[in-house]
């Protein structure tokens, strides 16, 4: 195939490379492959147009044959860039892939010793996951993907890691999105899903594996891993006790996230999961009683303050908050599917600091005396006390949200 010129019909194409793929497993065939893979990411000036045949090649059966050739040896790497590229292409391509399971097809590659197999193949769950959301993702929960995902965060190459938190970015963005529907729909089902992949996410250690990113060299790693535990947290309690529990019992993890609160880019999530460390409150019970938890919200509210926590906490009483700071549409989804449910994304600065104080010196009573205005702490304290009070006084028979 190599130097062979493409034909201009995309139909053309398929109907050549049907055969070759039919065919048993071969270098033959795995040449065929690279060929294919090499005409679906050619340049969008390419004649025919890559979503064009990534689209025929779905509707004819070649890409079913395509995820096939992912189990069979040799011809894997360029089928999983076959189907990178096609998912890529086109939206039709990528569901088709879905339905013919690619997503599982591909999960046991993403531990093969092949760095270049292993590459391709997480970066191709991406748009197939962001194809079809929720089949998608169940179907990667279910065949227990997220342990192998979350395993890849740790992976030496950058590359890697990349694809996998862009993964876990599309799974929870679906997860999350379903979880709320704009109607009753699929509530029940998309319930279950959201916390089935949460709790295989935190079985699989997703917060031992996300923190350290933060500390990491490579700025967009640093604030994606930032972006997920920032959405997880605000969506679900059990992720936010889970990393609660990870947080206090690590006095570096708490730095990480110290640190990031002194990045312009990071501080507006960072604060806002700093301030809900300290403090528990059931949002469907309102109750603040569980000793498990307040116990882990005081030993964690004392380890930010033995990080520096105060200091970054009081130089957030006076942060504007950074609009411009970028992250991805997973926060945005959050924030909107659970308007109502709690404390939303764009809290000010000041109110996530005064929070972080309030705890701090609850548990710290000594830690009054750093300060040099007291004045700004009482004032930065009265108004979140506020801002607590508010929402109880709607309803007589809620209590009110303590500090």
């Amino acid at each position: 195939m190599a130097g062979a010129k493409f034909p201009s019909s995309a139909g053309l194409v398929a109907k050549i490379f049907k055969p070759l793929l039919l065919s048993p497993p071969s270098p033959a065939r795995e040449q065929a492959l690279k060929a294919l893979s090499r005409k679906l990411g050619a340049s969008e000036n390419s004649q025919p147009p890559s979503d064009i045949v990534a689209r025929t090649l779905g509707s004819s059966g070649v890409l079913a044959l395509v995820a096939k050739c992912l189990e069979e040896v040799p011809g894997q790497e360029p089928a999983a860039r076959c189907v990178y590229f096609a998912a890529r292409a086109d939206i039709h391509a990528a569901r088709t892939l879905v339905a013919i399971s690619a997503q599982t097809r591909l999960l046991p590659l993403l531990t093969s010793p092949n760095d270049s197999l292993q590459n391709w193949s997480a970066a191709a769950l991406t748009p197939i996951v962001a194809s079809d959301p929720h089949n998608a993702t169940k179907c990667i929960i279910d065949d227990g993907g997220i342990f192998t995902v979350v395993a890849l965060l740790s992976s030496s190459s950058s590359a890697v890691r990349s694809h996998a938190l862009a993964t876990l970015v599309a799974l929870c963005s679906a997860s999350i999105e379903a979880a709320w529907p704009k109607d009753s729909f699929g509530v029940g089902d998309a319930g279950v899903l959201l916390n089935s992949l949460v709790e295989g996410a935190i079985d699989a250690g997703i917060c031992h594996s996300l923190i350290p990113l933060l500390a990491g060299t490579e700025a967009n790693i640093a604030s994606t891993a930032l972006e997920i535990i920032t959405a997880l947290n605000h969506t679900s309690l059990n992720f936010q006790s889970s990393l609660r529990h990870e947080l206090g019992s690590d006095r570096k993890y708490i730095a990480y996230f110290v640190a990031a609160c002194e990045n312009s880019s990071l501080i507006s999530c960072a604060i806002h999961v700093l301030a809900d460390m300290c403090y528990y409150i059931d949002e469907e019970t309102g109750d603040e009683d569980n000793a498990k938890e307040v116990a882990a919200c005081k030993m964690t509210t004392k380890q930010i303050y033995a990080v520096g926590g105060l200091r970054v906490a009081t130089m957030a009483l006076t942060t504007n908050t950074n609009r411009k700071s970028h992250f991805s549409t997973l926060l945005a989804i959050a924030a909107q599917k659970t308007q109502g449910r709690g404390r939303t994304f764009d809290d000010s600065h000041h109110d996530a600091g005064a929070r972080i104080i309030a705890a701090i010196i609850s548990c710290v009573p000594d830690a009054i005396d750093a300060f040099t205005d007291l004045g700004q702490v009482l004032s930065a304290l009265s108004s979140t006390v506020a801002f607590e009070l508010a929402p109880s006084l709607e309803t007589p028979e809620q209590q009110p949200r303590a500090l």
